[in-house]
């Protein structure tokens, strides 16, 4: 995981001493960054602590029945506490792989719902509109591959993000979003007639990333996810409990794939 760092050196470009502050694996990779902006050795690094958990926090955490990990700090709590009380669940590897690539600190302990929030709020406009983009192919592809940085069709994403950067439309579609949306599209249907709702389909955000993707990879067709049940003359009847219980284990199986 990233951790926090206070750095001190002479930046060049103004021949000041300055006190940054950044994140990075290690102090290594620190000199590394510092470096590359243009500041000159030597360089006065120390990492910040995070702060511990409050006994507020430790409190609740013990209400809801969380187990606390040993020296737990606030922003561990936090996701905890979060993760519980939001029935979420683990990340994707990819998701967290591209978060510590993309300069983003988080706790270990943070939620998938909760990290595709934090990541997609935290990205630049066109680190936005391309992982958006790869999201929505994630969906119609079924690949499962997690990390945008590292996928083989990454140029692709970000070239259409660049294309879609001044699209005043596109951009003010794209912020209805939250970035727990993107896990999945449209809607997951039960066998019992609940339904689990994702990211609108019905957006413009939605429908030029879905048209462009088509267009690009042609041989991917329009998502249609019901589970568990089909509508029209050839739906199945309902099987009771067993049929309801079979369709939870699929979908638990189906939405754990797609993150």
């Amino acid at each position: 995981m990233l951790k926090k760092f206070k750095a001190k050196a002479l930046y060049q470009a103004t021949n000041r001493v300055r006190t940054v502050t950044i994140i990075a694996k290690s102090e290594a990779e620190v000199v590394l960054q510092l470096k590359q902006f243009g500041y000159s050795e030597p360089f006065e690094i120390t990492e910040e602590l995070p702060e511990p958990a409050t006994s507020a926090q430790i409190e609740y955490a013990r209400a809801l029945q969380i187990e606390k990990p040993a020296n737990p700090t606030k922003d561990d709590l936090s996701a905890l506490i979060g993760k519980k009380k939001d029935n979420d669940g683990e990340p994707n590897p990819g998701l967290v792989e591209f978060a510590i690539e993309k300069g983003l600190s988080f706790s270990k302990y943070i939620g998938k719902k909760a990290l595709y929030n934090f990541v997609f709020h935290s990205l630049s406009k066109e680190d936005r509109i391309a992982f958006f983009a790869f999201s929505v192919y994630r969906w119609l592809s079924e690949d499962r591959h997690g990390n945008l940085e590292s996928h083989k069709h990454s140029v692709v994403f970000y070239d259409f993000a660049r294309e879609q950067l001044n699209n005043d439309s596109f951009i003010k579609s794209l912020d209805k979003y939250a970035g727990e949306d993107l896990r999945f599209f449209g809607t997951l249907r039960f066998a019992d007639g609940n339904e689990t709702y994702g990211g609108s389909t019905n957006t413009i955000a939605y429908k030029t990333c879905a048209d462009f993707i088509h267009a690009r990879f042609g041989t991917l067709k329009t998502k249609t996810a019901t589970i568990g049940t089909q509508s029209g003359k050839n739906a199945p009847e309902k099987k009771g409990c067993i049929g309801v219980l079979l369709a939870l284990v699929i979908l638990t199986c189906l939405l754990t794939s797609l993150v």
